[in-house]
């Protein structure tokens, strides 16, 4: 299996982005790549000057195809319960995008109680979350259309025309 694993990521490494063709001369033409079907066209004849075209020998090996870079099958989770039928030694957790920060942590206390792997840990067990600083909302801060401040309401306004 890890001998699989790195020859999947040397093919990974020597395997080329493949883009449509001319797909950076016109905005209208997408990045994803479609076969040339034209009978004139130098991409489909295989002129050496144009770029590469799929092909089968680029795949990785397929007892390794689809898996997690570590070798686990990765699993979509969204609560607590679908950790139970899950396998330490296959399985590796990804938390959905849409589950909060309260879920996400009981879900990572949950996985490691099962000996299960997160690949998508939060910012908090990082420690990203301790060099991000938060805005202190005090007392000082005041809400839109609310003063405290008596003088400001008899100063006049600088700068506005008409005051003259």
């Amino acid at each position: 299996m890890d001998r699989l694993l790195k020859i999947k990521r040397m093919h990974k490494a020597r395997k080329p982005e493949f883009k449509r063709y001319d797909w950076y001369r016109k905005k209208r033409i997408p990045s994803s790549w479609r076969r040339p079907r034209g009978s004139q066209s130098k991409l489909r004849r295989h002129s050496r000057a144009k770029s590469h075209l799929v092909r089968v020998g680029y795949r990785s090996p397929r007892e390794v195809r689809g898996l997690h870079p570590s070798g686990f099958v990765e699993v979509l989770v969204h609560t607590t319960s679908e950790l139970d039928a899950l396998e330490p030694d296959i399985n590796a957790v990804v938390i959905g995008s849409s589950v909060g920060m309260k879920k996400h942590i009981s879900i990572e206390q949950a996985a490691k109680e099962l000996g299960l792997k997160v690949l998508n840990p939060t910012a908090e067990r990082k420690g990203l979350l301790d060099a991000i600083p938060l805005p202190k909302i005090g007392p000082s801060l005041l809400k839109i259309g609310d003063s405290t401040d008596e003088n400001s309401e008899d100063k006049p306004s600088e700068g506005v025309k008409g005051d003259d």
